[in-house]
């Protein structure tokens, strides 16, 4: 576990992230032009995008249209969180691999990534850092499929889950998308999509995303920790050895934390008086859990989120539903749907709309620059 973790936390380091910068543009660049094309099919957008972004992330897999997402080319997340599951259940803590039984993603895509470097065709990813370094990181070839196919499937899940509670925070709360746009208006205007180069100048939409993930966590619970002596919490006594889950829901909800409003969607409790992201918070948020079992690809799904939210709002407006009468549809802030091992919002309609009448042909234009 240790040599996978260091392994996994080497490939996205925050200062190694960057080269994955240009399919993050792409796919959210994609995504923003089919939001537009078909808006009423935004849940299927969005699971394209998940699945198409995280595995050229991972094995620099060329994008995904709908069709290679329906089942026919790759298993659906929850069959393939089903089988880890099974397995998690069954293996061998004494084997000196992590071995499934003969379970493993599929090999073409791993052996792929081998003939791609051995051509020079292919560009830096997180499998080609693990076969890069694979002496150093002392893992075998099995072992680098399964962590890149882990990667996958956990990528995949938490990164389709987010949007659509981007997607309720706006419509609940008009006045942070009208803010966001401003702010995207006067730094990137109308004649471009925003990119990672206006990252420093846009903080209102680096808010968004710490706001999102705080108001929102895709998991309701993190990852078990164990006590590593005894302890005492609030009268109770909690022997050494007790395995602890933390209440992430709970947390970033904590109004000693975050303040009395901190069930609202505020990003502006990131900003200090002068608009700039504040650097006295004691934390964001507990999304990505804690200590040696934080999340590895928090720098990476900070990234995808900032630049997704940034394009959307760019080229988008998003309004509530309304019924046959024009009043506004109902909306359940409050309800979720436990879905695997991720938190998804209960069903809501939304309208997506061009922010300007020019935004499909520079869309257009953007993504026939990238060969899209």
């Amino acid at each position: 576990w240790r040599r996978q973790r260091r392994a996994a936390n080497d490939a996205c380091k925050q200062d190694v992230v960057g080269q994955y910068h240009p399919m993050e543009t792409a796919e959210a660049i994609t995504l923003a032009a089919d939001l537009l094309t078909l808006p009423e099919d935004w849940k299927a957008h969005f699971r394209r995008r998940a699945a198409s972004l995280i595995i050229s992330i991972v094995y620099d897999h060329p994008p995904l249209d709908k069709e290679d997402c329906s089942g026919t080319s790759f298993e659906t997340i929850a069959q393939i969180t089903d089988r880890i599951m099974k397995w998690c259940k069954t293996w061998k803590a004494s084997c000196g691999l992590l071995a499934m039984d003969g379970v493993y993603p599929p090999p073409s895509l791993i052996d792929g990534v081998k003939e791609r470097m051995a051509s020079g065709t292919i560009r830096s990813c997180f499998t080609t850092n693990l076969i890069d370094n694979m002496s150093s990181n002392k893992l075998s070839s099995e072992e680098n499929a399964w962590l890149a196919g882990t990667m996958y499937i956990g990528g995949s899940e938490t990164s389709a889950t987010m949007l659509p509670w981007f997607l309720i925070a706006m419509l609940l709360y008009p006045e942070v998308q009208q803010r966001a746009q401003d702010e995207i208006d006067t730094v990137v205007g109308r004649s471009r999509a925003p990119n990672f180069a206006d990252f420093d100048q846009l903080p209102y939409i680096q808010a968004v995303v710490k706001e999102l993930l705080r108001w929102r966590s895709p998991v309701l619970l993190g990852i078990p920790h164990t006590t590593s002596e005894d302890d005492w919490y609030d009268g109770m006594f909690i022997p050494k050895g007790t395995s602890c889950l933390p209440h992430i829901w709970l947390l970033n909800r904590d109004p000693e934390l975050f303040g009395p409003d901190a069930a609202d969607f505020n990003p502006a409790r990131f900003l200090d008086g002068t608009g700039r992201l504040r650097t006295d918070m004691p934390a964001d948020h507990f999304s990505y859990g804690f200590g040696r079992r934080i999340c590895v690809g928090q720098h990476v799904a900070n990234d995808i989120l900032f630049i997704d939210i940034a394009v959307i709002l760019w080229s988008t407006k998003i309004e509530r539903g309304r019924d046959a009468n024009g009043e506004l549809i109902p909306m359940d802030r409050d309800g979720y749907l436990e879905h695997g091992l991720v938190v998804n919002p209960l069903p809501f309609d939304c309208k997506i709309l061009p922010r300007f009448p020019e935004v499909s042909s520079i869309l257009d234009n953007e993504k026939e620059l990238r060969g899209l």
